[in-house]
């Protein structure tokens, strides 16, 4: 399966200018841990998204900053992300 099948799967959208995914949560509480694991990956690989946070939905906005667009750092990150939420409910 390629790279964008897989991120297709995961329910992330290209939007040209990034991908996007908007995650909800059935309390603020809940939205709030996530954005803390969001930040903890972040930190660790050195890539950080756009979070916005409204009450129980977060959405995570991702390209690489330096290029103004989308790469295959991106792309990583998200399967990485997804990878490590998918070990983490298991």
């Amino acid at each position: 399966m390629s790279k964008a099948a897989q991120l297709e799967a995961y329910g992330w959208v290209n939007a040209a200018c990034c991908y996007t995914k908007t995650f909800d949560f059935k309390a603020f509480s809940e939205a709030l841990a996530f954005i803390q694991q969001v930040g903890i990956h972040a930190e660790r690989t050195q890539h950080h998204p756009q979070l916005i946070n409204t009450y129980t939905k977060v959405t995570l906005n991702l390209w690489t900053h330096d290029t103004g667009g989308i790469t295959a750092q991106d792309e990583d990150w998200i399967l990485s992300f997804e990878q490590l939420r998918a070990e983490n409910e298991a």
